[in-house]
């Protein structure tokens, strides 16, 4: 029965039950921290098989078509149901995200459809997209739920252990982190080949530069964090990847940018004002005076104009372009070298990719739908920009977010597979792109305690 003798148990509530029973036990685990721990081990999981990270790669760019993939087949499938595990556990939450996908996604989306069924191989292109979304969902999915602070720690502990863990791997069997054949000498480390370690290396430059802003400023964390940030750096410096160490050049950059117009202009109109013309003059810089400064730069990493015969092999995919211009050859299909070669069989060193992600897309989901994507990135990278939080944890994460998005976006001029594909950029622009999204919840107020009888009757009026 319950003590009535003690008034510091009671809770105004009679009943035969004793009152360790009707109180909710602490050790309890709620559903929504076993959904979120779930959410932050799919995170991770799904960037790992974004990079691509395997041990036993060969050496020469020539076998990687008979490397093994069932690995990162199986690690790609296992998202499926550890996804629909985490949807399970938050249907609610899930559904109230879908409620706030702007339109554009959805007409981009339909573009992506049409082009998929519209395939000149509708099998290729059906897989193709399938691994994409299952690649984007969990990505999605974190950032929805906790936001732009939490998931740029999250990608910076996971670029920390990558770059270690790939500079001692590489330290450890050289034959295999060491790339041989044309590309001898060019670190990949357990990445399948060094643009893709260059590019990644990259982006994690940017994602561990420590904040300045932090008191005291030589914390621990902070001085991993340079520590990891200089061997990043340097991992993009040894891949060979004049691609990698522009990037990284144009982050460094973008996060001086996203300083000056948050601390000299701190009226938004202005911003904005500065950052159109800004972008205005860059452009117009690059089309008058780009073909010579193009060519001083690739002088400099030992390269010609062409930048390693892309601007031949663009000239040969026009063709194909404008073969089918409306909604393309289908999903992924300019992803598979086998179908490249179909039109590409007059450029000499047998290109196995596009080397430009929007011409990629462009082949494959059409002009319209590469159009309007290109676009949405540029809005939401003015936009990103412009918003400057007053915070400056989130002012800080949100200028990496800005620097990840330039960085992406640049890069995709010269590599292929950058966006829509199941790569490691993928997932980190993904990350990045939308806005911290916070469901809003009417606050609710904890329930008072109810009072004795005794109090309650000497308090009623009389």
């Amino acid at each position: 029965m319950t003590d009535l003798a003690n008034p510091g148990q009671f809770n105004g509530r009679l009943g035969l039950r004793p009152q360790a029973l009707r109180d909710k036990p602490r050790f309890a685990v709620s559903r929504r921290a076993v959904a979120d721990k779930l959410l932050y081990f799919v995170a991770y999981f799904c960037l790992l098989r974004a990079t691509g990270m395997w041990i036993g790669y060969p050496p020469t760019q020539d076998e990687n078509a008979t490397v093994d993939s069932m690995p990162q087949q199986l690690m790609l499938y296992s998202l499926i149901p550890l996804t629909l595990a985490y949807v399970f556990l938050q249907p609610k939450t899930v559904a109230g995200y879908l409620r706030h996908i702007p339109l554009v996604v959805l007409l981009f989306s339909a573009l992506v459809l049409i082009s998929t069924f519209t395939s000149v191989d509708v099998v290729a292109s059906t897989r193709g997209l399938a691994a994409v979304v299952v690649i984007s969902l969990p990505i999605l999915l974190f950032k929805f739920r906790f936001g732009s602070v939490k998931t740029i720690e999250m990608m910076r502990n996971f670029a920390a252990v990558s770059i270690v863990a790939n500079l001692l791997y590489t330290a450890i069997t050289p034959s295999h982190g060491i790339m041989q054949g044309s590309l001898a000498g060019s670190v990949r480390g357990m990445f399948l080949h060094k643009n893709f370690f260059g590019q990644f290396s990259a982006v994690a430059f940017l994602l561990l530069v420590p904040s300045l802003t932090d008191r005291p400023l030589f914390t621990r964390r902070n001085v991993i964090m340079a520590g990891c940030c200089f061997l990043a750096l340097l991992s993009a410096a040894v891949s060979k990847s004049s691609t990698a160490l522009v990037l990284s050049m144009v982050g460094l950059m973008s996060l001086m940018m996203s300083w000056i117009l948050a601390n000299v202009l701190p009226v938004k109109p202005i911003r904005a004002y500065v950052l159109i013309a800004g972008l205005i003059l860059i452009t117009g810089f690059v089309y008058f005076f780009g073909l010579a400064v193009a060519g001083d730069i690739a002088g400099l990493f030992g390269k010609d104009i062409t930048l390693s015969g892309r601007g031949e092999l663009w000239d040969a995919l026009l063709d194909a372009l404008f073969e089918r211009p409306w909604f393309g050859h289908g999903f992924a299909m300019f992803r598979q070298p086998d179908y490249i070669a179909i039109f590409t069989h007059a450029v000499a060193w047998g290109p196995r990719s596009t080397h430009n992600t929007y011409l990629e897309m462009a082949l494959n989901i059409g002009i319209p739908g590469a159009v309007l994507w290109a676009a949405f990135l540029l809005s939401r990278y003015i936009r990103k920009a412009v918003n400057i939080p007053r915070d400056p944890v989130e002012r800080f994460a949100g200028a990496k977010e800005v620097a990840v998005m330039l960085m992406i976006m640049a890069g995709s001029f010269t590599e292929a597979g950058m966006m829509l594909a199941p790569l490691a950029t993928w997932p980190l622009l993904l990350a990045v792109l939308p806005d911290g999204y916070r469901s809003k919840r009417k606050a609710v107020r904890p329930p008072m305690r109810a009072e004795p009888q005794s109090v309650r009757s000497a308090l009623r009026p009389i």
